[in-house]
This record gives C-alpha cells, sequence and structure tokens, in this order.
C-alpha cells in the first residue's frame, strides 16, 4: 500500500510539473538514422523508424530483420525535400577571399528513394529480400552574389545502393543483414 501511494504521488507530482501543450512538435533524426532522413515515412519517426520501419525503403536500410513483416512485392518510390540555411560572416585570411557576410543562395533539392521488397515464401522458403537505390544527402552553399566571396560554392551528394535479406526463424523471431555500396560528390 505504501509503494502504491508513493507512486501515485510521484506521478501526481510529474503530472503537475508539466508545461503547457505546444502548438507544434518537430523531430529531429540523429546518429545512425541520419541516412534515413528523406524516406517516405521514417523522416517523420525519429528514433522509432529503426525498431519498427514502416515501408520496405526503411526496413532494407535500417532493420533488414523487419523485411519479414513485410508481405508480397512490395514497391516504394519516396521523396523530401532537404534546404539548409546558411548565415555565413567570413573574416577569415583565405587568400582570394575578402570579408564577406551573406546568405546562402543554394536551392534545395528533392532526393528520390527507391526500394522494392519480395517475400519468397511462394518458393517454400521464410526469406524477404529487398533493393533499395537511395539519394542519402544533398545539401549546398553557394555565396557568389556576396562581393568578396569570389564565387565561393559547395555542394554535396551521397548516393547508395543497398541489398537486404530477412530470414524468419519463429513467429516472433527472425534475422536480417545487408550490403551497401554508395558514392560521393563534394564539389
Amino acid at each position: 500500500m505504501t509503494k502504491t501511494l508513493i507512486m501515485f504521488r510521484g506521478l501526481l507530482c510529474a503530472s503537475l510539473m508539466v508545461g503547457p501543450v505546444p502548438d507544434h512538435v518537430y523531430g529531429q533524426l540523429f546518429g545512425l538514422e541520419l541516412h534515413k532522413t528523406v524516406m517516405p515515412a521514417s523522416g517523420g519517426m525519429p528514433g522509432a523508424s529503426i525498431a519498427r520501419p514502416q515501408e520496405n525503403i526503411s526496413a532494407i536500410n535500417g532493420n533488414p530483420a523487419s523485411l519479414t513483416k513485410l508481405r508480397g512485392t512490395q514497391f516504394t518510390f519516396g521523396s523530401g525535400w532537404l534546404e539548409a540555411t546558411h548565415n555565413l560572416d567570413y573574416q577569415g585570411p583565405v587568400p582570394g577571399l575578402s570579408p564577406f557576410s551573406g546568405k546562402s543562395g543554394w536551392t534545395g533539392s528533392a532526393p528520390a528513394n527507391i526500394g522494392v521488397s519480395q517475400e519468397l515464401s511462394a518458393f517454400g522458403l521464410p526469406v524477404v529480400s529487398g533493393l533499395s537505390l537511395n539519394a542519402i544527402a544533398g545539401a549546398g552553399a553557394e555565396f557568389r552574389a556576396q562581393a568578396g566571396s569570389n564565387g565561393a560554392t559547395l555542394g554535396l551528394s551521397v548516393l547508395h545502393a543497398r541489398s537486404s535479406t530477412s530470414v524468419l526463424l519463429t513467429d516472433k523471431f527472425s534475422i536480417g543483414t545487408g550490403v551497401a555500396i554508395g558514392t560521393a560528390s563534394l564539389d
């Protein structure tokens, strides 16, 4: 009885400390999930998309073992808008540049993600295999309009392809693995 009363008081105090409900809630991807920022569902599921991906692209890239939850043939195409705001106040001593200050004129990009997965149980195998082609990063900064910048521009793009396979061992346990190859360009 005493433990229940202490827990109740603790919950009551914690609920009184909660502030007003915010008008907007934002999620931010982090660490290992950074490559899934423009996946169709994962972009809005910070952290949770590793444990329970909602579509085949996120399963192929984040948790191949979860592919066994997908039935039949799945095809997904998705994209997101990436646009960063870069404000630069440059005062450094680099030859060819004069001090300048301004906002980047780089326009955003819409990198595409394509994924296909196929359940192979029709062949008597509890296996699901998937392939994805992803643009996992695309950003840049451009300061050509600022006097003194000498046309300073920087662009980054990262593309990769991944193949993953999952095997259902029991009704509640599956294992998965994946192989990826990628290319990056920094211009």
